[in-house]
């Protein structure tokens, strides 16, 4: 089944962190931002958002069958 993306944008990643900087509450998360993000870094490279719609459930499942299923498929690339 092919879907549609309902929106997708793209966003330079030095330009996202200088217009909304994190606002980190958290003690921890202040910490591990301060280390991987010290005053000066530069970040590089862009973030991609895209929004898919929800697909249709199936009328029935198969308990097994769906237990049994790995993600990715085995012998994927992913």
């Amino acid at each position: 089944m092919c879907q549609e993306a309902l929106c997708r944008r793209c966003f330079a990643t030095q330009q996202l962190m200088e217009q909304h900087p994190p606002v980190l509450r958290h003690e921890n998360k202040r910490l591990v931002y301060e280390i991987a993000c010290p005053p000066g870094s530069r970040h590089e490279g862009e973030l991609e958002y895209t929004r898919w719609g929800a697909l249709p459930l199936p009328i029935l499942v198969d308990p097994r069958a769906a237990a049994e299923r790995r993600w990715p498929p085995t012998g994927s690339t992913r």
